[in-house]
């Protein structure tokens, strides 16, 4: 039997890492994983796609998926299993909105995660809502890590949002929860919200 599967999900900069740090004081017995990442093996496929910008829609699906079967096999199938909560930063649902577009649609991305075993729905889904316009600024005055992704134009990433609410309609049409924390430009002041979120679930 499995325990409970969250994900947090949101542009580029709207809080994802920070609301991880936060959460893991106060649901401090949960496994937190990152995706792409946490594994040896994801991690190194993560460098490869943020080294390689030119890459296809294509091909970065075929990475992503790759890392994600690390991960699922490594640790989050396991901790399930064991009966722990898994919270992750992104998910395959972060595939359907960056990597569709009007040669790839999301049925197909979804399918090749269903193929691949790694469309686990999760849940509760925690979408970090913020105006893109404030979360590109933030980019320009953190230490983090830059990837293209962030260099993107604003258009890109107003479109993203777009994309991202569309999904998110049709996952709760599919009886999946969905909290958006919208407008959280301090995501310390939404922390009680989400934790109810999480504590219901």
């Amino acid at each position: 039997i499995y325990m409970t599967y969250i994900v947090i999900e949101g542009g580029e900069a709207t809080g994802k890492g920070t609301l991880i740090r936060l959460l893991k004081e106060t649901v401090p017995n949960a496994v937190f994983v990152s995706e792409p990442g946490t594994t040896d093996k994801a991690q190194s496929v993560r460098k490869e796609i943020m080294e390689h910008p030119e890459y296809s829609d294509e091909k970065r699906i075929e990475l992503f998926i790759e890392a994600r079967t690390s991960l699922f096999d490594e640790v989050v199938i396991p901790s399930l299993k064991e009966g722990k909560t898994v919270i992750s930063d992104r998910s395959w649902i972060s595939s359907v909105v960056y990597q569709s577009s009007d040669k790839i649609d999301s049925d197909y991305i979804t399918a090749k995660n269903k193929e691949m075993g790694t469309l686990l729905k999760p849940d509760g889904v925690i979408f970090l809502d913020l105006a893109p316009s404030i979360a590109l600024k933030r980019i320009v005055g953190d230490d983090r890590e830059v990837n293209f992704f962030d260099e993107k134009p604003l258009a890109y990433h107003e479109n993203i949002k777009e994309k991202y609410s569309e999904f998110l309609d049709k996952l709760e049409d599919d009886g999946i929860d969905v909290l958006r924390v919208v407008n959280a430009v301090n995501i310390s002041d939404k922390l009680d919200e989400i934790s109810n979120f999480i504590e219901d679930l």
